[in-house]
């Protein structure tokens, strides 16, 4: 029997029917991994984000990739492998960060650690985030939420930031009332 963190128990007998039913559908070895359950983000929400992205862009100057990056810093995850955070090491220059920050393919935030590296330079270590496209329904309200704040915050009227339909959507999919 395996026992839980949170008391679920799982008696032996269920685990062995379950291994061998795993055994008899594939002739290869398999890990099992058992996880919390989370809900995807949809694909309407996405779509309202990248909406609200744009007009930020547009009103104060920044490309679309910048935005979202600037955006992912202030209310996005940061990405993990077997439960370590990603961290690179880059050079602490301008043009690194501005790189980084119109980056498309990958998303960085800067952390407060600097070191020199062993050839001189100066390397700023960067926490790696998570794209939006792989956030859960939790991870994907807040940034939804504080990307609404910072439409808010530069004046952006409400009847642009979202209309009656989003305002429901937003509510049946993470509980946001507005």
């Amino acid at each position: 029997m395996i026992r839980f963190e949170n008391k679920v128990e799982i008696p032996s007998y269920i685990l062995d029917s379950i291994k061998a039913l795993l055994k008899s559908a594939v002739s290869v070895d398999l890990e099992v991994v058992i996880k919390p359950l989370t809900k995807k983000r949809s694909l309407d929400s996405n779509k309202y984000y990248w909406t609200l992205v744009d007009k930020l862009a547009r009103l104060l100057g920044n490309s679309k990739p910048r935005q979202h990056n600037l955006l992912l810093r202030s209310y996005g995850a940061l990405e993990s492998i077997e439960g370590q955070l990603v961290l690179t090491p880059i050079p602490d220059t301008d043009e690194a960060e501005e790189a980084i920050i119109e980056a498309v393919t990958y998303h960085l935030r800067p952390t407060s650690q600097v070191k020199e590296g062993t050839d001189g330079r100066v390397y700023r270590t960067y926490s790696m985030l998570k794209g939006s496209s792989s956030f859960d329904t939790k991870e994907m309200s807040d940034l939804i939420k504080g990307t609404i704040e910072e439409c808010r915050q530069i004046g952006i009227p409400e009847s642009e930031i979202m209309t009656p339909r989003e305002k429901e959507q937003l509510d049946k999919m993470y509980g946001l009332r507005f």
